[in-house]
């Protein structure tokens, strides 16, 4: 039988020799995970070499794939000398020992590669494994995405978003996107990219091209909050118009003086003009105390507020928004019909105010449940010329909404008619230069 094995071999030997059986056949079992694969730029792939105990090495043919090995964290245990104390005649002293510790380490994972798409094109990725050689060809792809200023989209989904996931924006004069959601908003014509990255690496990308849409401006709404702001920065960065804070209720706050005023409505307001930027106004209501507002805190507000306005001199016609957001002071208990004339009551007593001395383009800023909810009558829904007592426009707060066929804004319903806001607030996690905050509300105004 020793000699049967040994012919067996000998035989095989010769067939392989004088080319009867090939060489590669040997190899058969040793393969790619995959022989073609398709990667976009900022993504990539793991390759791994199976079937063979060979160490293999892996190189691109070209820039388009960069590869680099597989390592992964892994915990092991070492020798390591470590101080402990230990007590010698009664008394604790220092002492350097060897210990097996446990410990944190980097380790390269065999045959495993990282193939990273850098930019658009192609690559031959060649595994060698002794004198063997396997390709897998790379194409790499640059995705893109077409879309208009006044329309938001959501790039969680095509980025392949986790929940540590954050996103940047190579030009905030293009588009601006959401740090944290992911969503975009264009706001001028131009292209970009646009990031994902988790722990400041970059995982995913995708280039924007944006049109632009001439019936469709972009602006800030700013507050002491926002520190000082410059606004001429802002209008480098094709932002057009600019809501400004004029004050917080009927008391003094960190960001408001005594008469509640915002501390830095005047500077904003010239700030803004002196930009070229147009402006509007908004006042948040809300009561004197913790509690339910009254006719007098609502009466005394328009009164601030409508002296400080014409001090600094403002046109008659700038918009003027009431903000409606706070629970404790406007939400009065009963049914939301009940709670809709509360608020009535008290917007038409600081509106009045502000009609005394000539002010007669007010709208209102309130988010959509609370428009559907809470300001379910014809005072609020059915708007008005400007001039004429009641609301001029409607100012929606809603974020993180993605545009649709036929929805390009949040909307919704009073009475079966359908209701569209003039500007949308689409988010408030912003950044752009020209702010002195971290993160800024960005708005579309629907011409």
């Amino acid at each position: 039988m020793k000699l049967l094995g040994k012919l067996c071999i000998s035989l095989l030997s010769v067939l392989m020799v004088v080319g009867f059986i090939p060489v590669n056949d040997v190899n058969a079992a040793v393969k790619l995970s995959a022989t073609s694969k398709t990667i976009y730029v900022g993504s990539g792939y793991t390759l791994k070499l199976k079937g063979t105990s060979k160490k293999g090495h892996a190189k691109s043919s070209s820039s388009a794939v960069k590869v680099s090995a597989v390592k992964k964290t892994k915990k092991v245990k070492v020798r390591k000398r470590v101080t402990v104390k230990v007590k010698v005649r009664g008394k604790w002293k220092k002492k350097k020992v060897w210990r097996k510790v446990t410990v944190k380490k980097k380790v390269t994972v065999k045959n495993s590669f990282y193939l990273a798409g850098k930019r658009a094109g192609s690559a031959d990725v060649s595994v060698t494994y002794g004198k063997n050689k396997i390709v897998c060809h790379v194409a790499v792809y640059q995705p893109q995405l077409n879309t208009v200023v006044g329309y938001t989209y959501n790039l969680a989904s095509r980025l392949s978003h986790t929940s540590d996931s954050r996103y940047w924006t190579s030009n905030q004069a293009v588009a601006l996107v959401d740090e944290y959601s992911g969503l975009l908003m264009p706001i001028h014509s131009g292209s970009c990219i646009i990031y994902r990255k988790v722990n400041n690496k970059v995982k995913s990308q995708i280039k924007i091209n944006v049109k632009s849409s001439g019936d469709v401006k972009v602006g800030v709404d700013v507050s002491r909050h926002n520190g000082i702001v410059n606004f001429n920065t802002l209008k480098k960065n094709n932002i057009n118009f600019a809501i400004i804070r004029g004050g917080n209720g009927c008391r003094k706050y960190g960001t408001t003086d005594k008469s509640s005023i915002d501390l830095n409505l005047k500077r904003n307001i010239e700030g803004a003009k002196a930009a070229g930027m147009e402006i509007g106004l908004y006042w948040y209501l809300n009561s004197s105390t913790n509690g339910l507002m009254s006719s007098g805190d609502a009466k005394l507000q328009g009164e601030r507020f409508a002296d400080r306005l014409s001090s600094l001199d403002i046109e008659k016609n700038t918009p003027i928004y009431i903000d409606l957001e706070e629970h404790s002071a406007l939400l009065k208990s009963g049914s939301k019909n009940t709670k809709a004339e509360f608020q009535k009551e008290m917007c038409q007593i600081f509106e009045a105010k502000l009609r005394e001395k000539g002010f007669t383009n007010i709208g209102i800023y309130a988010s959509t449940s609370w428009y559907k909810d809470y300001l379910k009558n014809d005072y609020f829904m059915n708007k008005v010329d400007v001039g004429e007592e009641g609301i001029t426009s409607h100012w929606l707060a809603h974020y993180n909404y993605a545009s649709k066929e036929g929805a390009q804004t949040p909307q919704f319903y009073y009475n079966g008619r359908l209701i569209t806001p003039d500007i949308w607030q689409t988010g408030s996690r912003f950044r752009i230069s020209g702010t002195g905050s971290t993160y800024v509300d960005m708005n579309y105004l629907y011409q």
